[in-house]
C-alpha cells in the first residue's frame, strides 16, 4: 500500500495497481505488461519517492518457472499507466518490502536479502544475514511457504526488518559509511509468526506490525514487549500498514490481503490513540 493521502494498492495475482476513492471504491492506476496475464509471479510491496513515482515489487514463486512478469522492482509515473522494470538482480527474486532512505531504495527480499538500489536502478546486496532467511518449517510451518525478510522501515540509525516464517523483528544498524552493521533480533518468537508489513509509531517509538497468518495487528516496543491491538473479526491476512492523519485523527490503514481465503480483499482502518 502506498501513500496514505491517496492509497495505492497492488493486486497480488494480477500485476495491477488501483487507487482508493473517497467512497471506498477503486480506480485503475497501472499495469505491468498485460496485467492479469501472470504466471508464478506476485505483485507485492509498494512505495513512492519524493517526485511521486510509484515502485512495486514482483516476486517469483517459484524461481525460474516461466515467471510473468519477471521478478524485480517496477516503476510507475505519478499519474499511473504502464509499469516498467526499474531494478533487477540475479539474487532479487522476492522483492517484498520497500523503504526509501534519502534517494536510496531499500528492498526486503523474502528469500533472505536486503538490497540497496541507487537512483539509476543499480542494485547491491546490503545485508544477507541468516536472520533474514526464510524457512517454511519455521514456527511449526505456520506459514505454508518460505517467506523470510518482509516488512522494512528505518529510523535515523537503523533499518528494521520483519521475518515472516520466524516471527522476528530484526534491527540492522546503519554504519557511518552507509553499510549494514551486525543485525540483532529485537523479537525472535513464534508469537509474532506471520510478521509482515510494519510502521514506526513515532508518538511512542513502537512498531505496528501486521501478523498475516494470525489475522492480527501487534504493537512491539524497542525492548521487545508485545501486545495485540486488533485480531479476528474482519481481519483476513493483514499485510501492509500505514499510519494516516489526513482526517485530523490518527488511524492505521492496512490491507486485508485474504491471501489464503481469496475472498473479500480490502483496506481496513483501526483508530489509534
Amino acid at each position: 500500500m502506498g501513500d496514505a493521502d491517496t492509497p495505492i494498492v497492488g493486486l497480488a495475482t494480477l500485476a495491477s495497481l488501483v487507487t482508493l476513492t473517497p467512497d471506498g471504491g477503486t480506480q485503475a492506476f497501472g499495469l505491468i505488461g498485460d496485467g492479469g496475464a501472470t504466471n508464478n509471479s506476485l505483485t507485492l510491496g509498494i512505495t513512492t519517492d519524493t517526485a511521486g513515482n510509484v515502485y512495486i515489487g514482483v516476486a517469483a514463486v517459484p524461481v525460474d518457472a516461466g515467471n510473468v512478469p519477471p521478478p524485480g522492482v517496477y516503476r510507475f509515473p505519478p499519474d499511473g499507466g504502464a509499469g516498467t522494470l526499474f531494478s533487477s538482480s540475479p539474487q532479487m527474486n522476492f522483492a517484498n518490502g520497500f523503504d526509501f532512505i534519502g534517494a536510496q531504495l531499500y528492498v526486503a527480499d523474502s528469500y533472505g536479502y536486503v538490497f540497496s538500489i541507487a537512483p539509476d536502478g543499480g542494485a547491491a546486496v546490503w545485508s544477507s544475514d541468516p536472520l533474514l532467511a526464510p524457512d517454511a518449517a519455521g514456527c511449526d510451518a505456520a506459514v505454508p511457504l518460505g517467506v523470510g525478510a518482509n516488512g522494512i522501515v528505518n529510523d535515523s540509525n537503523n533499518v528494521y526488518v520483519t521475518n515472516t516464517n520466524f516471527g522476528r523483528l530484526i534491527q540492522i544498524p546503519i554504519e557511518s559509511d552507509g553499510g549494514a552493521g551486525t543485525p540483532t533480533a529485537i523479537v525472535n518468537s513464534c508469537s509474532l509468526v506471520g510478521a509482515d508489513g510494519l510502521v514506526i509509531d513515532t508518538t511512542n517509538n513502537t512498531f505496528l506490525i501486521a501478523l498475516n497468518i494470525q489475522n492480527a495487528i501487534a504493537r512491539v516496543a524497542l525492548d521487545g514487549g508485545t501486545s495485540i491491538i486488533a485480531s479476528g473479526g474482519l481481519l483476513n491476512t493483514p499485510a501492509s500498514v500505514v499510519i494516516d492523519t489526513s482526517t485530523g485523527t490518527r488511524r492505521l490503514l492496512f490491507t486485508n490481503a485474504t491471501f489464503f481465503s481469496g475472498s473479500d480483499p480490502g483496506v481496513l482502518t483501526i483508530p489509534l490513540p
